[in-house]
């Protein structure tokens, strides 16, 4: 009987539109939700940069050794995080936008508990 009631109260918050806004986020749970956003953006970025690289066809000048390809994931990540740091593709800038909404400020959730 508690699991249901818990599935039923858990339902109706869900539905239930945000109280909190993102006047209500202090500055510090602004800060890491941006930074998260931003290592999302960082991280989708070097997939994409790797997944590009894998489209040049190899050529026989300089031979693809093992050391060559993990130097080049790590220029490729490098790239993506400093691609990231600024405005980015607008991915980080998005995402805040969207999750800003459902995060509730951290006083709230632990008197709730």
């Amino acid at each position: 009987m508690m699991i249901n009631e818990a599935m039923m109260r858990v339902q109706y918050q869900n539905s239930q539109p945000s109280v909190s806004s993102e006047k209500d986020m202090d500055s510090k749970e602004k800060e890491r939700l941006m930074a998260a956003c931003r290592e999302f953006e960082s991280i989708f970025l070097h997939m994409m940069i790797r997944q590009m690289r894998d489209t040049v066809p190899d050529n026989s000048l300089i031979e693809k050794s093992h050391a060559r390809e993990i130097f080049e994931d790590l220029h490729d990540e490098e790239l993506a995080k400093n691609m990231a740091k600024g405005q980015g593709i607008g991915l980080a800038q998005q995402m805040y936008q969207q999750l800003s909404r459902h995060v509730e400020p951290v006083k709230e959730q632990e008197e709730s508990v």
